[in-house]
């Protein structure tokens, strides 16, 4: 009698897990750390140091998710964690702000690359039934890395110098994910004679969804497409100014290091409760009021740094955001599988996802130069906040595929 081999999938879900807690838990998140030392040493403005992943999104992004598709994932995740390793070299030797904008370019090609494009992917291939939940698992490396990326970077910065601490986080790039991409990673179940989500046969509902696969021209027709874009661009934006901003104002809020730290840590920590709960949620329930809920959450809690004096605002603020932030980044790919299909999700995610990554780049650049320019964020704050609510107000719109039509999509 022939032994059923055990899934696989279950492999590329703890690939995915350690790949986003490297890549976007530890290094997106934890570059901002650096900003405080950075413009101590070289005096350079907030502006300046936010803008170089807006002009690297810019010219990588747009074909980020085609090169994924045309050369698949591993490949992508390869070149995606040489490159971030080979930029985090190059910081520690930068002396320049022109080297500062090159290697973070590389980096951005890292992270474009190794980050959560074709991580969403290959969860969306390997698994239907129980996507949702997977994703939520997979996201909470993202939180488990930003949590830790405070107390690790402000400890090897104190430690060891910031320059030493790039090189190490270098090493920390290829000794984690190089063999994983190498040897780990595979495309998809049917590369291995296996089916989504462990099942011994194809489900009854996928052939229709193989057969009716949308191109990148049939979503960029459809209303919710370009619905679904501007949520994105608008919430991911809100968020991303926040991360990007939120240790220098608390040093100017006279927080210390320590304390700050603290603060971002409570907020990662926040993050992957929310990644987890709205997670189940989803499969449970239909995506958009959970990514409505999400995205409520963000744009809602933003006003909260106004009140930053105010003894605890600061740390509510911080599980508020924080929570509705981890759900926020799951939902987009589980959003737009629902609407146009995991068939489809590589590409139309290979075409919101640079969109977007202008956003969360182009909004902390212009909410730096209005405090080079005012000395405060209470300006910043408010186009936060607006762009937060803009991203609630263009989910109401989205009409998703009834119950039975993400059946199929799945």
């Amino acid at each position: 009698m022939q032994t059923r081999r055990a899934f696989y999938g279950w492999w590329i879900a703890c690939s995915t897990f350690v790949n986003l807690f490297v890549m976007v838990g530890l290094i997106y998140y934890g570059l901002p750390i650096f900003y405080t030392e950075l413009i101590k040493e070289f005096h350079w403005s907030r502006a300046a140091v936010t803008a170089p992943y807006a002009i690297s999104v810019l010219l990588v992004g747009p074909f980020a998710g085609l090169l994924i598709d045309r050369y698949g994932t591993r490949r992508a995740l390869v070149v995606g964690v040489i490159s971030a390793a080979a930029a985090f070299v190059g910081f520690s030797y930068m002396r320049t702000l022109g080297a500062w904008f090159l290697f973070y370019f590389v980096s951005t090609v890292g992270y474009m690359f190794a980050g959560p494009l074709p991580n969403q992917v290959l969860v969306s291939q390997w698994f239907r039934r129980m996507r949702g939940r997977v994703m939520g698992v997979a996201y909470l490396g993202l939180g488990i890395g930003g949590a830790l990326a405070p107390l690790l970077f402000t400890w090897s910065i104190r430690t060891m110098g910031w320059r030493q601490a790039f090189f190490y986080a270098a090493f920390l790039i290829l000794a984690l994910l190089l063999p994983v991409a190498l040897f780990v990673v595979k495309q998809r179940p049917q590369d291995i004679g296996q089916y989504p989500d462990g099942d011994s046969a194809p489900a009854v509902q996928a052939a229709p969804a193989a057969s009716q696969v949308i191109s990148l021209r049939q979503a960029i027709r459809s209303r919710s497409f370009w619905l679904l874009t501007a949520c994105s661009f608008f919430s991911i934006a809100a968020v991303g100014s926040v991360i990007q901003h939120l240790k220098l104002f608390l040093v100017d809020q006279h927080f210390t290091a320590e304390q700050a730290q603290w603060v971002l840590s409570c907020l990662m920590v926040s993050s992957i409760f929310g990644r987890v709960i709205m997670g189940f949620a989803a499969d449970r329930f239909s995506n958009k009021p959970v990514m409505l809920a999400a995205s409520i959450l963000v744009g809602g809690s933003i006003p909260l740094l106004y009140l930053a004096h105010v003894p605890g605002a600061i740390y509510a603020f911080a599980v508020i955001f924080g929570f509705g932030m981890g759900a926020d980044y799951m939902m987009i790919p589980l959003m737009t599988a629902e609407c146009f299909g995991v068939n489809a999700l590589g590409r139309v995610m290979g075409f919101i996802l640079p969109i977007y990554s202008v956003g969360q780049a182009v909004f902390p650049m212009l909410v730096g130069w209005m405090f080079d320019r005012m000395g405060n964020y209470n300006a910043g704050f408010a186009v936060m906040t607006v762009a937060g609510l803009l991203g609630v107000l263009a989910i109401l719109p989205i009409r998703p595929p009834g119950r039975h039509s993400k059946a199929l999509s799945r």
